[in-house]
């Protein structure tokens, strides 16, 4: 379980593997985001494994509940997401 830094009560898991930065980067960071319940605190933690998949085509990392999204960019006619 995590604690919040500022009140050291613990933290609410609010969203798993949430993707950052842009869908164009290749290994972009997946973040769990936990509030704090007292503060109202935002903190993101990087996503634990067992949320995250490697593409079995192009072996980009996404989270098990997305596509992946340079396969699917690929599969637009006259895109070419460099992977």
């Amino acid at each position: 379980m995590k604690t919040c830094p500022a009140c050291n009560v613990n933290l609410e898991p609010k969203t798993n593997g949430y993707a950052m930065g842009s869908v164009l980067a290749h290994d972009r960071i997946h973040a769990d985001v936990y509030v704090c319940p007292k503060c109202k605190g935002i903190y993101l933690y990087e996503s634990e494994n067992d949320n995250m998949m490697k593409c079995p085509v192009c072996g980009n990392m996404h989270h098990v509940g997305e596509k992946c999204l340079y396969c699917e960019l690929n599969r637009i006619p006259g895109a070419n997401a460099a992977s």
